[in-house]
């Protein structure tokens, strides 16, 4: 499996085309914008599904019209639901962004694995951020898309509707006694790998 990192809207969250060489079928974790750079990424793929780390404005407003181009699934956690149709809770009327209302076609829960085709991800609920955030682990590759709840050195912010501090530690917590190495793909800036994150991310001491 192949990794594209786009990003997209405008504040630049990392969107994530996730591959499958062998039947050109793609994944995308988050859609900031349906922007010209994720279209050229996309040509000559199939997508199977967008998935959502949170409900957020800058992960979420590309996603309505990419599936109405390509029937793409929808997946995101069942708790931030609520945030594809209200542009109050996305945050995005607080900016003057225009939200397409958008229902999920899979309301994920801890632990589900969301497969399509050949590629298989499981969900992690870590909330603390948003209620309903996840992370996305992909196996195969020891991959680790982390949202806006765990960065390079650093965590999602906490101080909007639906976050909490403490309920965050517990998550970076549950990231970091994660069995083994992974590569962590977080919803800003750049990778890192949770050894690296281990060893020098304050939050996960």
């Amino acid at each position: 499996m192949k990794i594209h990192i786009i990003p997209t809207g405008m504040i630049q969250a990392n969107s994530y085309l996730l591959v499958d060489e062998a039947t050109n079928d793609a994944v995308l974790i988050d859609c900031g914008d349906a922007e010209s750079s994720l279209q050229q990424a996309l040509k000559g793929l199939t997508l199977r599904a967008i998935l959502l780390t949170h409900g957020h404005w800058d992960h979420i407003l590309g996603t309505a019209e990419l599936k109405e181009q390509t029937g793409a699934q929808v997946a995101i956690h069942a708790l931030d639901a609520p945030r594809l149709t209200d542009a109050k809770l996305s945050g995005a009327a607080n900016y003057g962004m225009c939200q397409t209302p958008l229902q999920a076609d899979i309301k994920a829960n801890d632990g589900d694995v969301l497969t399509f085709g050949n590629i298989s991800l499981k969900v992690l609920h870590t909330p603390g951020h948003t209620e309903g955030s996840a992370c996305y682990l992909h196996e195969p590759t020891r991959s680790l898309f982390t949202g806006d709840t765990l960065f390079h050195g650093t965590c999602g912010r906490t101080d909007l509707p639906g976050g909490d501090w403490s309920t965050m530690q517990r998550s970076l917590y549950r990231l970091r006694d994660l069995p083994g190495n992974y590569d962590v793909y977080p919803g800003h800036e750049g990778a890192s790998t949770m050894e690296n994150e281990r060893s020098h991310n304050k939050y996960l001491q």
